[in-house]
């Protein structure tokens, strides 16, 4: 869609004289056009970026390329992690702000370590893994001797982009991948001298009161993987100055080069090719989500997805009376638990409130974009990270989509928030329709919903009280009624294999536990509670009447699994995704699935592996 096209098509849609509205459009606009505006982003070539890297090479110098960072001296390397924060670039750990794992009623700092590569080319999963392997190190060292000052020759440019990917690689494997897979694995809260205590080197104690000056407000920190941060502290100081130089290159040009164009020295920039890209209006997430929210009428389909949540919630409860490894004491307590579930159905309702357009103008008050696309996403990462790092010592906003596109297709359950959110985007065909017969909705967005919901009482959710607090609120009869039964499923999907360059390799049932447990859980809830309103009514969808309404049912579960990857992205995802490659979420679930058996009329009615 051309630039004039997508005007004219938000124009249709928004409400008429409506000065915030017309003002939010705008600016908008101006982000869009700034994007679009090939010729002058291609004229500023690497010129912005270069820029940045000056920066952070000047407050990490290597005038001595045998020398190694002294551990003792920390001041210059916090000042670097402040500038590189400020920016939402990861130099070595990352800050975040999140509901504080001992108190979830209270935003915390949070400090997290490298994890992958940021120029990994796969998506980001949930539970903080990403997949993607490390560019080939010819490619870095192109982009060492095409951003580092001084002139770097291509020996040397040759031999630091080996080195940049091995210490990339050697910091990322601090953590082993099954440990990605819990929001809270290792996670301590600590006092911010304990945390200036723990790795002393990047002098973390000195980034956050230079956020947030009055350390009262600070509080608790928590850390995640905090023996990892102190081994990286070792591993960063034992090497070469030089080295860590190029390795902050990488994270920067990681983080920002795509924003930069160049044909005569590196690829061209990918185009955009939709309106709805975050990159083509860094920041107005909610300015243009509103054109979307309001041709789809989300408002119209809220109230019937909540209905199908409430169904769920009601059917769970249902479900526990005939648990036959739960004990009294702890089905009670899963009761309460579902019962304290809040949700946010397709839009945020809070920080902003999507549905009033004052509220998001009030939202971008500080924010303003201009012709310069690059210093718009700075612009843009400067103020989030104002806005979020604003929040520690507040009380925990569960209405929130916390700056989620609402278009996104994707849904979510926070442990920590004992919240659902299943965002716009996911509210629409081949999920759900409001035209659709109920069998359809619930096979496919029902589904979604129960999956979320199990996330509460899966292998990490059952480590979280219906506060959202880590506790052990399950009894030891319980839990070893669960932890039996989840070995099933760690058996089940390990004996599935997918195809990879070195041949079949086996999916890995211990990481993907969780997701599996809540695919199997989601699609009873789902199917039981349908089937408890069913109308015998429903009418059947042209050209698939051969179907009955069971059939359809699972047909509309599986329809949005449907992917052929490619060999290595099938190799990659089955290191790093916390999921099960999409076949093997097909056949194991409906394995699981008693409903499934007997709507196709299966030899076998019993359900392989079952908890929920």
């Amino acid at each position: 869609m051309d630039y004039s096209a997508f005007v004219q098509n938000v124009s249709i849609v928004l409400p008429r004289d409506e000065p915030t509205d017309k003002a939010l459009f705008d600016s908008a606009k101006t982000s869009y056009q700034a994007c679009m505006d090939e010729s002058s982003v291609n004229a500023q070539g690497l010129t912005p970026l270069r820029n940045v890297v000056e920066q952070v090479t000047n407050k990490f110098p290597a005038e001595k390329p045998g020398c190694t960072t002294d551990k003792t001296g920390n001041q210059s390397i916090s000042d670097l992690l402040f500038f590189m924060q400020e920016l939402d670039i990861t130099a070595f750990t990352g800050i975040e702000i999140l509901p504080d794992p001992l108190d979830p009623d209270r935003m915390a700092f949070a400090i997290r370590p490298l994890i992958d590569p940021p120029d990994s080319p796969g998506i980001k999963k949930r539970d903080n893994t990403k997949t993607g392997p490390l560019r080939p190190a010819a490619e870095t060292a192109k982009m060492l001797k095409e951003l580092m000052p001084g002139n770097v020759s291509d020996e040397e440019a040759r031999r630091l982009g080996p080195a940049v990917n091995d210490l990339t690689k050697a910091l990322s494997d601090l953590i082993p991948p099954e440990d990605l897979k819990e929001d809270f694995q290792g996670a301590t809260s600590m006092t911010l001298e304990a945390v200036a205590a723990l790795s002393p080197l990047f002098g973390h104690d000195k980034v956050l009161k230079r956020f947030v000056p009055d350390v009262a407000a600070i509080g608790n920190v928590t850390v995640f993987f905090p023996d990892a941060i102190r081994r990286m502290s070792d591993l960063v100081s034992n090497t070469p100055r030089k080295v860590i130089q190029a390795f902050l290159v990488s994270q920067v040009d990681g983080a920002l080069g795509k924003y930069v164009s160049d044909p005569s020295v590196r690829a061209p920039r990918k185009r955009q090719t939709g309106p709805y890209s975050s990159s083509m209006a860094p920041g107005m997430t909610y300015a243009l989500d509103r054109p979307f929210l309001i041709a789809a009428s989300v408002d119209k389909s809220t109230a019937l997805v909540e209905g199908m949540m409430a169904s769920i919630q009601e059917q769970f409860v249902q479900n526990l009376a005939n648990n036959p490894w739960m004990s009294a004491g702890a089905k009670e307590q899963a009761e309460n638990k579902t019962g304290r579930i809040t949700s946010v159905m397709g839009t945020s309702q809070s920080s902003p409130n999507q549905n009033d357009v004052e509220d998001i103008a009030a939202y971008y008050a500080g924010l303003h974009m201009t012709s310069d696309y690059f210093a718009n996403i700075l612009s843009f990462r400067r103020w989030l990270t104002k806005l979020q790092f604003s929040r520690p010592g507040k009380p925990t906003d569960r209405r929130t989509l916390a700056d989620e596109p609402s278009t996104q297709v994707s849904a979510r359950y926070d442990r920590g928030g004992n919240q659902i959110s299943i965002l716009a985007g996911i509210m629409q065909s081949p999920f759900f329709h409001r035209d659709l017969p109920a069998h359809a909705n619930f096979g496919g967005l029902g589904a979604v919903l129960g999956h979320e919901l199990t996330h509460g009482f899966d292998d990490v959710g059952r480590k979280y009280d219906p506060s959202g607090r880590q506790a052990t609120w399950w009894d030891d009869g319980t839990i070893a009624g669960f932890l039996e039964r989840a070995r099933c499923f760690v058996q089940q999907y390990s004996n599935f294999t997918a195809p990879t360059p070195e041949g079949e390799k086996p999916v890995d049932g211990d990481l993907t536990l969780g997701e599996n447990i809540a695919d199997a859980g989601g699609l009873r809830l789902a199917f039981d509670a349908w089937r408890r309103q069913r109308n015998a009514s429903e009418p059947k969808i042209s050209g698939l009447e051969r179907f009955t309404a069971e059939q359809m049912f699972y047909i509309s579960f599986a329809v949005h699994f449907c992917d052929n990857p490619s060999p290595e992205t099938v190799a990659s995802l089955l290191v790093k995704d916390v999921h099960a490659p999409e076949f093997a979420r097909i056949m194991g679930t409906t394995a699981n699935s008693r409903g499934f058996r007997e709507a196709f009329d299966c030899p076998v009615k019993e359900p392989t592996c079952e908890l929920f």
